[in-house]
């Protein structure tokens, strides 16, 4: 059996691999004419293709092949142990209707809200509910911990000027791929009132 073969809602290994998806939380985004699969997980962006599992399913009888490819979009962010990412994890500003399942996240006003992420490797994890049972951490624990990575991150960052109309314009010199979070850094204002004076 081919992806062209059957429609995909009778294509059992089609069917199989939504259900070990829905187990993981992770839905699909879309499929194309040619069976190709899209999703994406940890804002990441997948293209799957089923034939593999197919062709194992029809010698094996068993879904074997499915369960190792879904292990295999996962595996990165699963088992992390707290040791290391202790350092990496920050607060991250999001729209509010931003939707995370089982993620840690909180309103901040009515347009955005802090979520909290490891920023590890270029790639930003969303830190969920089952990472804190396995680290031993609460919520609370977590929040603060994000926060003062963010302070310590803040507080070594150098703020550039350039003069503009005769005034002088602050911005962040920093290769940091997360400018945005400075902007709920506690120790930011008083940075910037070093520097500028406050209010700015």
């Amino acid at each position: 059996m081919s992806k062209s073969d059957k429609p995909l809602h009778t294509d059992v290994v089609f069917l199989k691999f939504c259900e070990l998806l829905s187990e993981k939380k992770i839905s699909l985004d879309s499929t194309d004419e040619s069976g190709l699969v899209f999703l994406t997980y940890q804002q990441i962006k997948y293209e799957v293709d089923l034939d593999n599992a197919r062709r194992d399913f029809e010698l094996s009888g068993d879904f074997g092949q499915l369960e190792k490819l879904v292990e295999t979009i996962i595996a990165p962010y699963e088992n992390l142990s707290f040791e290391d990412v202790e350092f990496n994890i920050l607060p991250y500003l999001q729209p509010a209707d931003l939707e995370i399942p089982e993620g840690l996240k909180a309103d901040l006003t009515p347009e955005s809200s802090i979520v909290l992420i490891i920023n590890q490797n270029g790639n930003q994890i969303f830190i969920r509910k089952e990472m804190l049972k396995s680290w031993g951490k609460t919520d609370a624990e977590i929040h603060q911990l994000a926060i003062n990575n963010l302070d310590r991150l803040t507080e070594k960052t150098t703020i550039g000027t350039i003069e503009m109309e005769g005034k002088s314009l602050g911005f962040f010199d920093t290769n940091f791929n997360l400018k945005t979070s400075y902007l709920i850094s506690t120790t930011l204002k008083n940075k910037v009132q070093k520097q500028f004076g406050w209010p700015v």
